[in-house]
C-alpha cells in the first residue's frame, strides 16, 4: 500500500512545502514507534501537541510530514522530507481518509460497513467481521478506534485486495456519528441497541437514540440497513426509515429476517438456535452471556447484506469470540476460573452480565465479584449505583469488592438488600487486593471482574496469576 503525492495534496486539501520522492507508505500519529517511510501527521490533542514530536519524527527517518502550524526551527527539516502544511490536521486526517475510501472505493465489489449501538458494538464488529472473513478479505477498526482521529486511521490502512471495511463508530455528542459516516461512507449500516452508555452528555435515553440514529440519516438510496426491532428505539427508526434504503433486513424478534433463541449457556459456550430467513440450524458458540445472542443476530443481518452465503454464516458463526475485557474466560494458576469484563461498564451491560451469572455459576462454585466504577453517568451516577449494589447483593457473588467515587451509593444499595454479604469499598484500586483475593482461591472459586476501562481492572487479573491471558 502506497499513497502518491497527490493523494495527500489532494487528500488534505493542505500546501506542499517541500517534496522528497514520490510515494508514501501509511499514515502514523505517534513518532515514538517507526516511523520509517510513514507520513507523520501531527495532531493536537488536549493534553499532547504531535508538533512538538515533528522533529523527532524527521530524525527517524518519517517520509513526510502534515502540520498546522509552523516553527522558525522546521525550516532545516524541508531539505529531508515531504512537507504539507494544512488548516488543521485533524480535518486534514478526516478529508484524507475520506479520499482514500474514494479510491478505494472506486474498484468494483467494495464495501464499508458501519455499526454503532450503546452496547456491544465493538463485539458485533468483531463478530461480523468473522462472518465476513468467511468469505471476503476484511479490514475491521481495532480496539477503540471508532471516534474522529480512530476511524479515518483504520480506513487509511485499506488496500487494494481487501474487499470489505468493517467499522465500528462511537460517540459521546450529538454530530459525531453524522460526521463519521461522511468519511466512511457506509454501504451498510445497524444500531445495534440504544442504551444508557454516555447519558450523561445527552441528558435522556431518548436524546441518545436520535444521535445513534444519523447512522440511518443523509446517506444514499443504494444503501443497505439491518434493524433491530427487539429494541423499541430501534424498531421505531425501522417503521420511520425503512423505504429510504435499497434493502432492509430485521432481527431481534421471531417475526423478524433474522432470529436466533438461545437452547442452553454453559462454561464452554452457548448453545443458540439460529434462523437467517427460512434455514435454519443450531450451533455452539464459545460466548458468555445472553446478550451476545443479540450480538450475534446483528453481525449476521449486515453479514447477510453483505452477501455472505447462509452457510458460510453458519459455519463461521462457531468461530466468534469476543475481544480483549469483553467477558474472557480466564484459568488461574490455582485451579480457579476468572470471568474478566474489563474493557467497558455501564448499567446495562452490568445488568446484562448479572442477569446471565447464575446459568454458569455451578452448585459449589463461590463467587468473588471486583467491580469498578461506571463512568460518564452524570446526575445519574448515585441512583445507577445504588440499583448495582442492590442487585449484585442480590446476585450469586458472596464476596465484593468495589472501587470507585461512587462506593457509598454502590453500599447502601449493597445494605438495602439485606443479604449479610461481604462487602469491601475503597476508592481506588490497591495492591493489597489481588494478594487477599489470590488467598482465598481454590478450584471451586469463581471471581468475575468487571469496570469501566479507566478502572483498569487487569491489574487485579494478574495478580491472581491468569495462565491464558495477556495485558493490552
Amino acid at each position: 500500500m502506497s499513497f502518491s503525492l497527490d493523494d495527500l495534496v489532494r487528500g488534505t486539501g493542505g500546501k506542499l512545502r517541500s517534496q522528497h520522492g514520490t510515494e508514501y507508505s501509511e499514515v502514523v500519529t505517534d513518532s515514538r514507534k517507526d516511523v520509517r517511510g510513514k507520513i507523520f501527521i501531527a495532531l493536537k490533542g488536549e493534553t499532547h501537541d504531535g508538533h512538538q514530536f515533528v522533529r523527532m519524527a524527521v530524525e527517524n527517518g518519517a517520509s513526510a510530514i502534515i502540520s498546522h502550524e509552523w516553527m522558525a526551527d522546521y525550516a532545516p527539516l524541508l531539505t529531508k522530507t515531504t512537507w504539507i502544511h494544512v488548516d488543521d490536521t485533524l480535518k486534514a486526517l478526516q478529508n484524507l481518509a475520506n479520499h482514500w475510501r474514494q479510491t478505494w472505493g472506486d474498484q468494483r465489489d467494495k464495501t464499508v460497513v458501519a455499526v454503532t449501538g450503546s452496547n456491544g458494538k465493538t463485539t458485533v464488529k468483531d463478530f461480523t467481521t468473522t462472518l465476513l472473513e468467511g468469505q471476503f478479505r476484511t479490514l475491521k477498526n481495532e480496539g477503540s478506534f471508532n471516534n474522529h482521529w480512530g476511524l479515518p486511521l483504520t480506513l487509511l490502512k485499506l488496500k487494494p485486495d481487501h474487499e470489505v471495511a468493517m467499522l465500528e463508530m462511537g460517540m459521546n455528542h450529538a454530530g459525531e456519528i453524522a460526521e463519521l459516516c461522511r468519511i466512511a461512507q457506509p454501504n451498510i449500516v445497524a444500531v445495534n441497541n440504544v442504551g444508557r452508555a454516555h447519558i450523561e452528555h445527552f441528558g435522556s435515553i431518548d436524546g441518545i437514540a436520535k444521535a445513534k440514529e444519523e447512522i440511518y440519516q443523509d446517506l444514499p438510496s443504494t444503501t443497505k440497513a439491518a434493524f433491530n426491532l427487539a429494541d423499541p428505539r430501534t424498531a421505531d427508526m425501522h417503521a420511520r426509515l425503512k423505504e429510504n434504503f435499497a434493502r432492509t433486513i430485521t432481527f431481534g424478534t421471531p417475526q423478524a429476517d433474522v432470529h436466533f433463541q438461545l437452547v442452553s449457556s454453559e462454561t464452554g459456550g452457548l448453545k443458540i438456535h439460529c434462523r437467517l430467513f427460512k434455514y435454519e440450524q443450531t450451533v455452539m458458540v464459545p460466548l458468555f452471556g445472553e446478550q451476545n445472542v443479540s450480538n450475534l443476530m446483528t453481525a449476521s443481518s449486515l453479514a447477510l447484506l453483505a452477501d455472505v452465503k447462509v452457510e458460510v454464516i453458519f459455519a463461521q458463526l462457531e468461530k466468534c469470540q469476543t475481544g480483549w475485557g469483553r467477558n474472557q474466560w480466564v484459568m488461574l494458576q490455582s485451579g480457579a476460573q476468572a470471568l474478566f469484563d474489563g474493557y467497558n461498564a455501564n448499567p446495562d451491560s452490568f445488568a446484562a452480565l448479572i442477569k446471565n451469572l447464575p446459568s454458569v455459576v455451578k452448585p459449589e462454585q463461590k463467587v468473588i465479584g471486583v467491580f469498578s466504577e461506571m463512568r460518564e453517568l452524570g446526575e445519574q451516577a448515585p441512583a445507577e449505583h445504588f440499583e448495582l449494589g442492590k442487585q449484585v447483593a442480590l446476585s450469586p457473588v458472596s464476596d465484593c469488592y468495589f472501587m470507585g467515587a461512587s462506593q457509598a451509593h454502590f453500599k447502601a444499595g449493597f445494605e438495602s438488600a439485606k443479604t449479610g454479604k461481604t462487602l469491601n469499598i475503597t476508592d481506588t484500586y490497591e495492591e493489597t487486593l489481588a494478594l487477599k483475593i489470590k488467598s482465598m482461591l481454590n478450584n471451586k472459586t469463581l471471581v468475575v471482574i468487571k469496570g469501566s476501562r479507566g478502572g483498569a481492572l487487569e491489574r487485579v487479573l494478574v495478580g491472581l496469576e491468569p495462565k491464558n491471558f495477556t495485558t493490552k
